[in-house]
């Protein structure tokens, strides 16, 4: 008998995509809140918890993102993943909320 041939892992569809980029979106319009809003508007008001939103957003995303790859190459492919995304999730987090620190001074 011969063994059929190893299917193709499934490429990463449109889902992927949207879960992977939208607490990056998030963070975006927390940002847009908070600058369009100045220091004591109210828009800081509202960037501020949609920042800390996106912040639990970005873990849940990651592990989520991470189980889709670790589903379609492997396990030890999807913990990197989950590594590499994090990488990218904590840069966005600090250039995020360093924008939103009012009065934040390296002097």
């Amino acid at each position: 008998m011969e063994t059929p041939p190893l299917q193709e892992p499934k490429p990463l569809g449109r889902t992927f995509y949207i879960v992977l980029c939208s607490p990056i979106a998030v963070m975006a319009l927390a940002v847009g809140f908070g600058v369009a809003g100045g220091r004591n508007g109210a828009g800081g008001d509202v960037g501020i918890p949609l920042s800390f939103a996106a912040l639990l957003g970005m873990l849940v995303c990651s592990i989520v993102c991470a189980v889709m790859i670790g589903k379609r190459k492997g396990g030890g492919v999807g913990f990197l993943a989950f590594l590499g995304i994090q990488i990218l999730y904590i840069g966005v987090a600090f250039a995020g909320c360093a924008t939103l620190a009012d009065g934040m001074s390296f002097r």
